[in-house]
């Protein structure tokens, strides 16, 4: 699966978010980050994408994060949303500015970011990358 996208600043409160490692997670697969980056990288999409995301029409995660396996996650359980603020995690290459990088895409259920990918990372993607806001963005499910 290919999404395009552009590069754009954050929208929410990610890099308050704890997203914990490989090492804390034991249903985290081997290639997980043993620590993952602060914040997030976003990615400007087409709302059909998150919509298809959000209808299950998208391929299976590689994995879920459970709500309470994050540090400082503010997207809690509700009578309605049971599943609210677990994370779901795609293995993923981003490619931008002439780099091409593992990184893996996160979205939690309930999450309110209508128009963007969150990228996650061991490395901080936008020094790694030279990334600015605006840049033509690839990112491949893996």
């Amino acid at each position: 699966m290919r999404v395009e996208g552009t590069i754009t600043s954050g929208c929410g409160r990610h890099a308050e978010l704890h997203v914990p490692g490989y090492h804390d997670i034991p249903q985290a697969t081997a290639d997980w980050p043993t620590v993952v980056c602060p914040g997030s990288l976003n990615i400007a999409v087409d709302p059909n994408v998150i919509n298809a995301i959000e209808e299950g029409k998208f391929p299976s995660p590689t994995f879920e994060i459970e709500q309470g396996q994050f540090g400082n996650n503010r997207l809690t359980p509700t009578e309605t949303m049971p599943r609210r603020g677990v994370g779901r995690v795609w293995r993923a290459l981003l490619e931008s500015n002439g780099h091409s990088i593992g990184c893996w895409v996160l979205r939690r259920y309930g999450s309110r970011m209508s128009k963007a990918l969150e990228i996650v990372s061991e490395e901080h993607l936008r020094t790694r990358c030279q990334l600015k806001d605006g840049q033509a963005a690839v990112v491949r499910f893996v």
